[in-house]
């Protein structure tokens, strides 16, 4: 390769193309919509902080009022999990929008609330960065590499290539090189808008404004493809109208249609229940097999009951009796804890390789890798899911062994041949809420966004590959033969 000549070929594809006029006008649409986003985002955010706060202070009146014990044998809103909302959704929603806003601790298990996003209003914050980098900046990286190719054809640069002391090859990497060099300068120019916008803004940035430039990796990744994708449709046809056309297919089928079909498709090869029905289902077991254990540590007590002795107080020999089978009922409970997690492990298994399936289908897609690589690294996507309902399990397995599963007092129905009598059996003092496990807030290390965002961002640059090869193939034919 002659160094000189192929600097100088980039640096002039890359002067001719930024005094594109429509190139402008493109950026400053997406210097508007950006702000409007921002501007959104902040205000849905803040009506979705109100209603955190407000989810607060219900639950803390709730562990307030009355005594304060936790007996664990209904759904104790005292001891909800509430979920604070994403404030790094303002730049990128991702997984945001389908994010438990909270989840129900019952003796049954853990019942998943409704998202926050279900309390804002249908028309509120309906784009955020990742939209407008995957449809809005896609166009525009589609249309920068087929123009840049027709308007050579139509001028007859394509011929002036063949005198330059250039190969054909080292001419159509430059002119791709100059494409991408482009790329990145209005990349850079539109996250320094956006750092402005957040630094000069009242509120609290949504995230350290180091962390918003890592976002622009995937996204010059996958518009650094898209120019690909057109300059490779600009060599390949012999007249502009006919290469407008093929840009425009190849954006809606990668930008807007490809990301659609995954998850369409994800959900047509979903054999998995849905959650709230395994829930209602692992409820209604769990009850069953409670009930159970209850009955028949009654009917083992009743016979005794019948004849209490002689002097003795019936209360206290009820209780006497049920100590010696305290130890049934202990074993009771933990066989139909074992059953109903059984069932729930069964979905999860499910529902894990559903994910693994929908991951898969997405390497066809580079809308949907853009879309999960910046949902990654804002902790915004699948990883940040995963941790939380991680730490929300093992916060009910500590809360199943202090109180779920050791119920301070048992309350049996005693089939007596005159009729059932409840009676209730104190084993220990009924903790207060403040006596209880903590929640711990889940963490999300670097680690954890590394090991998210690195298979999407490693498929989006096999796309950028091929794309770019592409491009820099035709281009060297069409050199070649000056067509």
């Amino acid at each position: 390769m002659n160094f000189p000549p192929f600097a100088r070929l980039t640096l002039e594809e890359v002067r001719r193309s930024i005094r594109t006029p429509w190139l402008l006008i493109g950026w400053t649409l997406l210097a508007a919509a950006a702000w409007s986003s921002l501007v959104l985002g902040q205000r849905e955010f803040d009506e979705q902080a109100a209603l955190y706060a407000d989810s607060v202070q219900a639950r803390l009146e709730v562990q307030l009022r009355g005594t304060g014990h936790v007996l664990g044998r209904a759904p104790e809103p005292g001891l909800r999990v509430i979920r604070s909302p994403s404030r790094e959704a303002v730049l990128v929603q991702g997984q945001h929008p389908l994010m438990p806003a909270a989840w129900e601790v019952t003796p049954a298990g853990l019942e998943a609330l409704a998202p926050y996003a279900n309390a804002s209003p249908p028309d509120r914050a309906v784009w955020d960065l990742e939209i407008l980098v995957r449809v809005l900046a896609g166009i525009l990286g589609i249309g920068l590499g087929v123009a840049s190719v027709v308007r050579d054809k139509s001028a007859g640069w394509v011929a002036a290539l063949q005198s330059l002391p250039l190969s054909p090859l080292d001419a159509a990497a430059a002119k791709t090189a100059g494409g991408c060099v482009t790329i990145v300068m209005l990349v850079a120019a539109w996250w320094v808008f956006i750092s402005i916008v957040l630094y000069v803004s009242p509120s609290p940035h949504p995230a350290p404004l180091w962390r918003v430039w890592i976002l622009a990796i995937p996204a010059i990744l996958y518009l650094c493809m898209f120019l690909g994708i057109g300059a490779f449709l600009g060599w390949v046809t012999r007249d502009g109208f006919r290469a407008l056309v093929l840009t425009l297919v190849a954006w809606l089928l990668l930008a807007l249609v490809g990301p659609i079909v995954s998850g369409l498709a994800g959900q047509l090869l979903d054999d998995s229940p849905p959650r709230s029905r395994m829930e209602r289902e692992r409820r209604e077991q769990y009850a069953d097999e409670m009930l159970a254990v209850e009955r028949r540590i009654a009917q083992q007590m009743v016979p005794h009951l019948i004849s209490v002795p002689a002097g003795r107080d019936a209360s206290a020999f009820a209780a006497e009796e049920f100590r010696r089978l305290e130890p049934d009922w202990q074993a009771g409970v933990a066989e139909a804890r074992k059953k109903t997690e059984a069932a729930e492990q069964n979905w999860r298994r499910r529902a894990e390789n559903h994910a693994r399936l929908v991951a898969r289908t997405e390497w066809f897609s580079p809308g949907a890798l853009v879309r999960q690589s910046m949902a990654e690294l804002l902790d915004t996507g699948r990883t940040t899911i995963s941790r939380w309902e991680s730490a929300v399990a093992d916060y009910q397995v500590a809360l199943q062994r202090s109180v779920l599963d050791n119920r301070p007092v048992v309350n049996l129905r005693m089939p007596f041949p005159d009729g059932e009598q409840l009676m209730n059996f104190p084993r220990y003092t009924p903790p207060r809420f403040a006596d209880l496990p903590l929640f711990e807030t889940p963490d999300v290390s670097w680690l954890d966004r590394w090991r998210g965002v690195r298979v999407p961002l490693l498929a989006l640059s096999i796309w950028l590959v091929l794309s770019l090869a592409a491009a820099c193939a035709a281009g060297t034919k069409a050199i070649r033969t000056n067509s």
